[in-house]
């Protein structure tokens, strides 16, 4: 009978068998006790949480688990509170003290990342067996502030760079019992994967930008076209035609000659635009306008009509 344990040169894949009904029950109750408690149960939280995920991913017929203690977790918070709290409320003792709150924790930065990491991997295991962080304040140093540093001299363009050095760090310094992982990462690679996905911001941004003008384009020229078509005076009747794909053109060919006049050609976008609009306008005449003379009716308040000016008030239904 074979057995259930991998053997060496097999492939082991990683499977979690959580399900949506149990850890909804641990969610609910989680979020519902933290509420509760004003925050305070969410150490208690998160180790549950933690614990649910890690004993439910298997791999080469082993599982993890999270030993954290809760209170520990709390006492960091609290701490973490107690730093804030200091630097909110020292700005009443001196100005210049929220800035030397910033510079110490900005200072403690490489510390924390370190003590953070020991704590995560001192409480993980599989099988039994922890998991180890190997400290290193000086290269902690080198890769949080000389990275960050070269990072903004570069104006960002080295963010691969500061990137691969920090997961380098991470997975070196980081062992299974007594054995540490090794990294072979290759700094181009990290360099490619960062600006293809920066390419591909940009590409979704214009995507979305395209979409959003296209929907205010027809949203425009239907509810101009369903006024204009639907409004008479007296038997005289309107009609506007304009097209969604035309105006679209307009707009984006317009916004384009602004852009690159520096704002010089907005008259001419503007004509450009009339011209069009007025050009997709029929009147259908039944009556002679010859028949139509000023009304007798009130010609409204002068000073209703100073205000609405001085503040500009108008509204667009699409006329």
């Amino acid at each position: 009978m074979a057995s259930s344990e991998s053997q060496p040169g097999t492939i082991s894949p990683v499977s979690f068998s959580g399900q949506f009904p149990e850890y909804f029950r641990i969610w609910i109750v989680n979020t519902a006790l933290t509420i509760v408690t004003l925050g305070i149960y969410s150490p208690w939280a998160k180790v549950r949480k933690l614990r649910y995920f890690y004993t439910h991913t298997e791999v080469a017929s082993g599982t993890f688990d999270f030993h954290a203690n809760p209170r520990a977790i709390l006492f960091g918070r609290v701490i973490a509170l107690a730093i804030a709290g200091l630097y909110f409320g020292s700005g009443y003792l001196d100005p210049r003290a929220p800035f030397i709150v910033i510079l110490l924790i900005f200072a403690m930065i490489p510390w924390l990342v370190v003590r953070s990491r020991i704590f995560r991997m001192r409480n993980t295991s599989y099988r039994g067996v922890r998991f180890i962080f190997i400290p290193d304040y000086k290269e902690a140093f080198k890769v949080y502030y000389l990275a960050a540093l070269v990072t903004v001299l570069s104006l960002s363009f080295a963010t691969p760079s500061a990137i691969y050095m920090r997961t380098k760090f991470a997975v070196r310094h980081t062992g299974f019992g007594k054995t540490r992982f090794t990294f072979q990462g290759n700094h181009g690679a990290y360099t490619s994967i960062f600006w293809r996905s920066v390419g591909l911001s940009i590409l979704m941004a214009l995507v979305y930008m395209g979409l959003m003008t296209f929907v205010a384009v027809y949203s425009v020229v239907r509810f101009r076209n369903y006024t204009w078509s639907t409004t008479t005076l007296g038997g005289n009747r309107f009609y506007s035609d304009l097209s969604v794909r035309e105006m679209l053109a307009i707009y984006l060919s317009n916004a384009l000659v602004i852009v690159l006049s520096v704002g010089l050609m907005i008259p001419w976008a503007q004509i450009r635009l009339a011209r069009y609009r007025a050009q997709h306008m029929q009147l259908e005449l039944a009556d002679d306008w010859k028949n139509y003379v000023a009304s007798g009716e009130s010609e409204g308040s002068a000073l209703g009509d100073e205000i609405g000016q001085a503040f500009d008030v108008e509204l667009d239904l699409g006329f």
